[in-house]
Order: structure tokens, then sequence, then C-alpha cells
């Protein structure tokens, strides 16, 4: 389900995985048909951690510290899909 865009052609989508939907980036210059990497562990983190960042908060979606503080859920999909900080 298509959740956002960047505004440069890449866009955030929900997926399907296990028993939630959390929201990954897919960079359409790597592949434009497979998640980048996963940003949230749903939707509504999703849209705060983007309102935070809009609103002048720095470290997301890359320092795992902010990002897991805000959303620890995300650490169990590390598993299934990359997190920003590793990829």
């Amino acid at each position: 389900m298509p959740v956002a865009g960047d505004g440069c052609g890449n866009y955030y989508v929900a997926v399907p995985c296990e028993a939630a939907h959390p929201v990954v980036f897919v960079d359409t210059m790597e592949d434009p048909e497979a998640p980048a990497y996963v940003v949230a562990s749903d939707v509504l983190k999703f849209v705060l951690a983007l309102l935070e960042k809009e609103t002048g908060a720095v470290g997301w979606p890359f320092d795992p510290e902010v990002v897991l503080r805000a959303d620890p859920d995300l650490a169990r999909f590390a598993d299934q899909l990359p997190l920003p900080w590793t990829v």
C-alpha cells in the first residue's frame, strides 16, 4: 500500500509482513520493485517520524539510537528487511 513519496521519485509503502505492516523505502534508482530498507514498524510510527523530521528533528531514519528509541518494534523486522543503518 503506497504511503508517501520523497519528492524525488522514490516512495514509501506499507508491506504485509507476519501480522504487521511495516513501512519500507523503495529507492527507484536501485530497484523500483524491491524495498531498500524498512523505516517504521507501522504507518502511524512512520507518519510521526516523518512529521518530526519535517519540523527539524534529526536522526530518522539512519541513526539507530534515535530510531529505535521512538520505534523499538522496528528491530523485529531486521531478519526480514534491511535496516537503514545497515545498507
